[in-house]
């Protein structure tokens, strides 16, 4: 590329606008402007009367070509379906083939939900509430008792063997 002149072509002379507008006010105001009567542009003869007719058999003629802007939706919509109803079925069949019961759950695990989760109650008042008559010892203990072990709980535990009250002397 070559150089650009920041000269311009163009040179206007000196007070050229200084006068401009009070001499165009008064072209104005004497009516001598010279300006043409006719705007200079024609349209041949009769072209308005058939231009309507030709535009309409131009557009009836043609065909528009339609883009979808997705045209995969359906195949998505029908996708979805299928697989909702997949899971439908299969976890419809999973619920009713299992069962749980309340002797599946581990005692710990109902020991930590009660530690957990507060019910107000302290133990005395629970335990006033279980029925007792069907309870027994081995339900309540996770291992069972012999007398052996408790013969010896007691001998490491308690230092004078006759505050126990083995006998119903009273």
């Amino acid at each position: 590329m070559g150089k650009i002149s920041k000269k311009e072509g163009f040179k206007i002379p000196e007070g050229y606008f200084e006068g401009l507008s009070e001499e165009i006010m008064s072209k104005l105001d004497a009516g001598s402007l010279d300006l043409p009567k006719s705007d200079g542009f024609t349209a041949p003869d009769g072209y308005f009367d058939s231009l309507g007719k030709e535009v309409l058999a131009k557009e009836q003629t043609d065909e528009i070509r339609v883009i979808r802007l997705k045209p995969y939706k359906k195949l998505f919509f029908a996708a979805a379906s299928v697989a909702a109803a997949v899971v439908l079925i299969f976890g419809w069949q999973w619920q009713s083939s299992q069962s749980v019961d309340f002797g599946d759950i581990a005692s710990g695990e109902l020991q930590a939900y009660f530690e957990d989760n507060s019910t107000g109650l302290t133990s005395y008042e629970i335990a006033e509430v279980l029925p007792i008559e069907d309870l027994e010892l081995d339900d309540i203990l996770e291992s069972n008792l012999n007398d052996e072990n408790i013969v010896d709980y007691l001998e490491a535990t308690i230092e004078d063997i006759d505050e126990l009250n083995l006998n119903n002397d009273d």
